[in-house]
């Protein structure tokens, strides 16, 4: 029969045992999943493809981007010239009056 106070030390050192198992099968896994690493110069060149891609959206949405803008500026100068016009032709009817 197992002793009361010697539970405590005996539950430890099972939850130790079971902790170093599963960290030593947490290494092995570690070690399996490099080995199934692509080699570097794949994983370079897949990164500077996709780098590329990423460039060619960034330009792709500047463009865009760009020509929105060229548009809102031409438009608000539009209505600029137009509130300018009504201006002086209140200016003019106001002058009228007096």
């Amino acid at each position: 029969m197992i002793q009361p106070e010697l539970v405590p030390v005996l539950l430890l050192f099972a939850i130790m045992i079971v902790i170093n198992l599963v960290g030593i099968r947490a290494v092995r896994n570690r070690s399996a999943q490099r080995k199934e690493r692509v080699p570097f110069e794949q994983t370079s060149e897949a990164l500077r493809h996709r780098s590329d891609q990423v460039m060619l959206q960034i330009e792709e949405f500047s463009r865009d981007v760009s020509g929105r803008v060229d548009n809102k500026i031409q438009y608000l100068e539009v209505l600029l010239a137009e509130a300018d016009r009504k201006i002086e032709h209140l200016k003019h009817l106001d002058n009228q009056d007096h």
